[in-house]
């Protein structure tokens, strides 16, 4: 798998190397990115400082290259530009990259690479998979992941196990029954709305049901790739409940499809990956 991952010096940056050595196996390809400030050349202070931002971010993409390269193929590279973001995504599609790490924030305003906007645009708009790491990574990470029965459950486990993620990790399968309330649409003619309390008793009796079912059988399936799967049924808004439980369980690592369920019957929505990666108390993996 190609990886492209984002340094700048700071300790969400090293919080990220951290993370992607935790939950991937060995033998990707991994790029050592810097992406550096644009400085005017015109003067010959200019040009000293422009050749030592150069200097110094090569240095930081080679000793990085460096520690990752018993465990990966490595590779460097240093870019100038006004926008990191769109920096990142570029070089994300240039070389082709399955996944894009970095960290939710950068160094400070003075001399900024990475900021939380950048990582928060990055996982809006790349267009593979995004790690981001919040905090320091865990000794022995365990993984929380949101589930709602979509095409995306699929993808999510399948893209763990080609990053290799280690199988003694401990898993957490999620579901979150939404109020019914929430997933009305006045398209699909229930007369009335929810207005009817039966109705309303009715439907959310279902997805209850529903979820029940989908954690049993999604359960036996992540069974035969992790040694430690576990199953929990929640109710109340997917973001919020999410982040609760990530917080209260103190898990190392939130991963969950970038969309999930249809308009009708929709779980989890591109706005719940975005939430759930901009305030998240740990590392996100939004699989795309």
């Amino acid at each position: 798998m190609k990886i492209l991952l984002a340094v700048d010096g700071s300790v969400h940056s090293r919080w990220a190397e951290g993370l992607l050595a935790q939950v991937t196996g060995p033998g990707h390809s991994v790029e050592v990115l810097v992406v550096g400030p644009v400085v005017p050349t015109g003067s010959s202070v200019g040009a000293a400082l422009a050749d030592g931002l150069r200097k110094s971010g090569q240095g930081l993409v080679d000793t990085v290259a460096k520690s990752l390269s018993p465990r990966y193929k490595t590779t460097g590279r240093v870019l100038v530009s006004h926008d990191v973001a769109g920096t990142l995504l570029d070089r994300a599609r240039a070389i082709r990259a399955e996944l894009i790490v970095l960290g939710a924030r950068g160094l400070s305003p003075l001399k900024q690479f990475l900021l939380g906007s950048v990582s928060n645009k990055v996982a809006r708009h790349a267009e593979c998979s995004v790690l981001i790491a919040h905090r320091k990574p865990s000794k022995k990470p365990s993984l929380l992941c949101p589930i709602d029965g979509s095409p995306a459950d699929r993808r999510t486990a399948d893209f763990l196990r080609r990053l290799g993620t280690p199988e003694k990790a401990p898993v957490t399968l999620f579901h979150v029954v939404a109020d019914p309330v929430a997933l009305w649409i006045p398209e699909t003619g229930f007369p009335g709305g929810y207005g009817n309390v039966v109705a309303y008793k009715e439907s959310l009796d279902a997805l209850r049901r529903r979820g029940k079912t989908l954690l049993a059988r999604a359960r036996d399936q992540w069974a035969r790739r992790f040694s430690s799967v576990k199953a929990l049924l929640r109710e109340g808004y997917p973001s919020s409940e999410i982040l609760h439980v990530a917080q209260s369980g103190r898990f190392g690592l939130v991963v969950l499809g970038r969309r999930g369920m249809g308009r009708v019957d929709r779980f989890f929505m591109g706005s719940v990956s975005q939430k759930v990666s901009s305030y998240a108390p740990c590392g996100v993996l939004v699989v795309h």
